[in-house]
């Protein structure tokens, strides 16, 4: 094998292995704002998944398959191979991902010559952002490799019509695999239209051939839209007109003509380019070369078309509201292409000047000043400000124009003096080289300390909780936007559902739903109790997750509960017991006496004690009345019992990491002291006094609690009378149902302490856990736990 042969092997064995390396593990928390890069994957394989284990393919409203019904046969068809899980979905998805690369190299080695073909290679394989994507079973990476292979065609065509039509036909099926890429059907059609324009006069194709030619693209992508739009669309075009109904448009497109302008001002491409500032700002600097090359009439189809997707990609969500990374990871690949020729550009300089026309230079300046003032605006001067700090003028129209016309001007005066008198010696063309291979490092050392980052910190939650609810839970059916994620690992019944999009109409009717796990982040937890609250307010809380930076909870919907009860003497109690499945319940009935009424209270913690029958119930379907008898003796009568049932499969006692809750003060610290990881760090000496924990305003049911904050303490002022306050609020810290200081003189330095809170929640109550510290320590928050009672609160002493 020969030297390019080696490195091309190695670098695809590298590439390749990166993606390949921990599938299961989560993508990373701080890569995207949304939660689609966690859990989508679940809704897009789940009419694959319900066909293979429960033999529908659709058993509810949600039809992933007509979003991208390629894809979901292939995952199908995988499936019944291998099994469903996450890995086997995700295998799916790295096969196009290695595809992506193939055929990537394959139009790039034509193009750029050797090592720049393999540098463009690597610098895509090792991309974060496009890495990252590949490796998580999504739309995405399937259609960025039709986008791609319909380039190839183009590319390999030669004006041969065939390969052309296919070229035509793969650009259509990037829009079978994700509708919102559309603007990329065209993208071959005007580039080859564009190439034939510039430089027909060297190819000399006669009219009828070329109308021939663009006329097999257009064939290729009518054909494809004919066998989707009878196949696919016709059958299915109710529910698929309501897929991209008023909910997805007011989401995705702006209302009017103001709000698409306001986002073209706002386009936050720093938020998404930041972690790639070599390749994006190399690939802007190119464009006004390749805009010479195009009037000379040597630019090649490879970069006029990557050129067109990037354009036809960065105009189209310029204007849209919703606009997630996941939407911007097409745009990586004709970056990286173009940064690279940048690259080879100034490596291997060696054209000499160009006889333009006056109007040719005249259009090359127009252009270089709209081009380059763009840049600055979206690209230049925002990295700049994330790297080196705010300028030190303001931003305005005028600055932009006036640092675009300095850059072009002094830009021009390089170019001047390079060919003049610098191009031929040799040590400005070495400082070339040196100055393109410390981009390209830089680069590569960006992206890899990324991924690197990543694999240190790396979870397998979404696999180990999926897993846990299968253990957990019999024959479950699982509500919420996140429930196919969370039982991709599983056998349960997954339920899709969000408001005005799918499955939001009388779900907890129209299904036989047991649990619902709902998130926080996007407060569907709230949209749950505030839609469905006789279903909600009757729910248990049966477990927590931490993940993503955020908390879900698992509910179940579908348990037996107490809707009322009376007593005499706190002893003997008539009960009326809810049961609202149909089979037939064990349970123990378990009381909690509390001693003092409910009021404000601070130190003096109010007494309680359990109690209750260790004979088994049986519950039938329906409404039952009960009558127990609970041998207890009291010395003080109790002012409130609290009854609730045991069952074997349920659970009291959750934790909320610290790190999960909002802050005011203190700093996210990585330790291996901490039960996940992280500790909530308070430096009396660096950080202001404040609210080191509050929220997470949940909702909870009537019950009782008991709240231990996990904490230590260092650099502790003795002189300081306060130090922490820890309280349980709602409202905003309107309403307190438990609150208690703490001073110096009860801190022990450096040792886990554990102050708690005892409390009853009379009735639903959106909590909040608050810790408030007034800097008279140093603290380490590792987590709180709940040991959280469900029932039915009545009053003691028979009234």
């Amino acid at each position: 094998m020969n030297r390019r042969t080696i490195f091309l092997l190695l670098v695809f064995i590298f590439i390749i292995t990166l993606r390949l390396y921990t599938p299961e593990a989560d993508p990373p928390a701080d890569l995207s704002w949304s939660g689609g890069l966690w859990f989508d994957e679940g809704n897009q394989c789940h009419n694959a998944r319900c066909k293979l284990l429960f033999n529908e393919w659709y058993p509810d409203e949600w039809k992933d398959l007509l979003y991208a019904p390629l894809l979901g046969y292939l995952k199908y068809a995988w499936f019944k191979i291998a099994g469903v899980g996450l890995l086997q979905e995700r295998l799916v998805i790295h096969f196009f991902s290695i595809l992506c690369l193939i055929f990537f190299y394959l139009i790039v080695r034509d193009t750029l010559s050797f090592p720049y073909d393999i540098i463009a290679l690597l610098l895509l394989g090792i991309n974060y952002i496009y890495l990252m994507y590949n490796r998580v079973g999504m739309f995405e990476t399937p259609t960025i490799f039709f986008a791609i292979l319909s380039l190839y065609f183009l590319i390999k065509a030669r004006h041969r019509p065939f390969f052309l039509f296919l070229s035509g036909a793969s650009a259509f099926l990037i829009y079978t695999f994700k509708n919102l890429y559309i603007p990329f059907v065209p993208v071959t059609f005007f580039a080859y239209l564009v190439f034939v324009i510039f430089n027909n006069k060297e190819l000399k194709l006669p009219l009828k051939r070329i109308i021939v030619n663009a006329g097999s693209i257009l064939a290729g992508i009518f054909v494809v839209f004919l066998i989707w739009y009878t196949t696919f669309y016709l059958p299915n075009r109710e529910w698929i007109l309501h897929g991209a109904g008023p909910f997805i448009k007011s989401v995705l497109f702006p209302e009017d003509m103001d709000k698409a302008i306001d986002n073209i001002l706002r386009y936050p491409l720093i938020h998404y380019y930041k972690r790639l500032p070599i390749i994006w700002a190399a690939s802007l600097l190119y464009i006004p070369i390749l805009f010479r090359k195009l009037l000379r009439r040597t630019a090649t189809i490879a970069e006029l078309s990557f050129f067109m997707l990037f354009m036809a990609h960065g105009l189209f969500f310029s204007f849209i509201s919703y606009r997630p990374i996941r939407y911007f990871v097409a745009a990586v690949p004709p970056m990286v292409f173009l940064a690279t020729l940048l690259f080879e550009k100034l490596s291997k300089h060696t054209s000499q000047p160009y006889a333009y026309s006056r109007i040719q230079i005249f259009s090359i300046y127009l252009f270089d000043f709209i081009w380059l003032y763009l840049a600055m605006y979206l690209c230049f001067i925002p990295l700049f400000t994330l790297y080196f700090g705010p300028l030190a003028f303001p931003r305005s129209l005028l600055q932009y124009l006036l640092t675009t016309i300095i850059l072009i001007v002094f830009a021009r005066l390089l170019y001047y003096l390079y060919f003049r008198y610098l191009q031929k010696k040799t040590a400005i063309n070495i400082l070339l080289k040196i100055a393109v291979a410390l981009l390209i490092l830089g680069s590569i050392t960006i992206n890899m300390k990324q991924y690197i980052d990543w694999q240190i910190n790396k979870t397998y939650k979404i696999r180990d909780i999926s897993r846990k609810l299968g253990v957990d839970l019999k024959n479950a059916y699982i509500a919420g936007l996140t429930s196919p994620a969370f039982n991709i690992e599983n056998k349960h019944k997954s339920l899709f559902l969000w408001e005005n999009f799918v499955n939001y109409n009388e779900p907890y009717k129209k299904y036989p739903l047991t649990h619902a796990i709902l998130g926080l982040f996007n407060k569907e937890i709230h949209y749950h109790f505030g839609k469905w609250p006789e279903i909600m307010n009757q729910s248990y809380l049966v477990d927590v997750f931490n993940l993503r930076n955020t908390i879900f909870h698992l509910y179940a919907v579908r348990e037996a509960y107490i809707a009322d009860f009376t007593t005499t003497d706190n002893k003997t109690f008539t009960l009326k017991i809810i049961n609202p499945v149909k089979e037939t319940i064990s349970t123990k009935i378990r009381a909690l006496y509390l001693f003092e009424p409910d009021q404000q209270r601070s130190q003096e913690m109010p007494a309680y004690s359990f109690n209750g029958t260790e004979e088994l119930y049986n519950i039938s379907p329906g409404e039952n009345t009960l009558e127990i008898n609970i041998p207890v003796e009291f010395e003080v009568p109790p002012q409130s019992v609290l009854l609730y049932l045991e069952t074997t499969n349920m659970k009291n006692i959750f934790r909320y990491e610290a790190e999960m809750m909002k802050k005011e003060t203190g700093e996210r610290i990585k330790t291996k002291e901490a039960s996940d990881g992280y500790f909530v760090a308070f430096d009396r000496q660096r950080h202001e006094k404040g609210f080191l924990s509050f929220g997470p305003f949940i909702p909870y049911r009537q019950g009782f609690m008991i709240v231990k904050y996990k904490l230590r303490y260092h650099d502790i002022d003795r002189n300081n009378k306060n130090v922490a306050l820890f309280e349980v609020s709602a409202g905003h810290g309107k309403k307190r149902f438990a609150y208690r200081h703490i001073g110096a003189a009860e801190l022990v330095e450096g040792q886990y302490q554990f102050p708690s809170l005892y409390f009853m929640i009379p009735d639903v109550s959106e909590l909040e856990f608050r810790l408030y510290v007034y800097g008279g320590a140093s603290i380490d928050f590792d987590s709180i736990d709940i040991e959280y009672y469900q029932g039915k609160w009545g009053l003691g002493n028979g009234d």
